[in-house]
């Protein structure tokens, strides 16, 4: 029982205790520790052994060898070695493209066609595959061109029609001398001479093969009671380019000398005539014409024929 209350006395716990937290707290300096033990990291160890440091030892430099010829340097074997401390595959190598052979392609490509763009790219199978796409402004020039070509072609087209045909309507004449026949015929009086004169046409020929003219014609008939004159002038419709119809009327202003049944006449006819011409070697004609002229008095026939020309 004493020696219980001796252990748990409250001195001996109190040094108990103090040894408990010296121990717990370590040293912080080499004098908290016993001997010659230092504090490090907060605990008491043994110092480390002293080392004594080795001698230097000067080596002499050694002689220069003798200048000889430089050898070439020589790449190490050991890539560690390498003057630029890497290995030799290291080293960047050129990475530009290679240079195709002439004459080869070089895919992808894009080609133009007419109207058309093209890509043509090798597939995986290694042959060359297109990609074609309408282009559009080659459409649009396209269809300009194309209506472009079309008006010039309906215009070559008008062009060669009117050299063709020929103009719309153009000048066209003739001037022919004729003679022939002369009947008059009044009531109680016949009389049949020969007559002679001349004619001429001027007018206009349209494309469609019909024209319009003027025509002149002058008759004169010697008989034994004199010389029996008859002037026309009138229109008439031409049918033909060269050879061709006329067809008209005109008033006829007619002088007839007197004969033993009728005294002189002069005075304002009607007359309808008609000429048919035959042209040949471009220009020479030879005509027929009849002609009739009539009045309350009678009436006077004539049918001539003649040579002349074409204008």
């Amino acid at each position: 029982m004493q020696l219980a209350e001796g252990l748990y006395s409250p001195d001996t716990m109190l040094v108990s205790a103090l040894v408990v937290l010296v121990a717990a707290a370590g040293c912080s300096k080499d004098t908290d520790c016993k001997g010659a033990r230092v504090c490090e990291a907060g605990r008491c160890v043994n110092p480390p052994p002293a080392f004594a440091p080795a001698p230097v030892v000067v080596q002499p430099a050694p002689a220069a060898p003798p200048p000889t010829e430089q050898a070439p340097a020589m790449v190490p074997e050991d890539p560690y070695e390498d003057p630029f401390n890497q290995p030799q595959s290291a080293q960047p190598q050129n990475t530009a493209p290679p240079v195709p052979a002439p004459g080869a392609q070089q895919y992808p490509r894009t080609i133009y066609e007419k109207g058309y763009v093209c890509r043509e790219l090798i597939d995986a199978a290694g042959a060359v595959r297109r990609e074609c796409e309408r282009d559009r402004r080659a459409a649009k020039e396209e269809r300009r061109e194309a209506k472009e070509r079309r008006r010039e072609r309906r215009e070559a087209e008008r062009e060669e029609r009117r050299e063709r045909e020929g103009p719309a309507a153009h000048f066209v004449g003739n001037l022919v001398g004729h003679g022939g026949l002369f009947v008059a015929v009044t009531p109680g009086f016949a009389l049949a001479s020969g007559v002679f004169g001349a004619s001429g046409s001027a007018g206009v020929m349209f494309r469609s093969g019909i024209g319009v003219v003027g025509v002149v014609n002058v008759q004169l008939s010697p008989n034994g009671f004199g010389l029996a004159q008859f002037y026309s002038v009138g229109p008439a419709i031409r049918f033909g380019e060269k050879s061709h119809i006329l067809v008209g009327v005109a008033p006829t202003l007619g002088v007839v000398p007197a004969t033993t049944a009728t005294p002189p006449v002069v005075g304002l006819l009607g007359s309808v005539f008609a000429q048919a011409a035959l042209v040949l070697l471009e220009r020479l004609t030879l005509m027929v014409q009849p002609m009739l002229t009539a009045d309350r008095g009678g009436f006077i026939f004539t049918l001539t024929g003649g040579v002349g020309v074409q204008l």
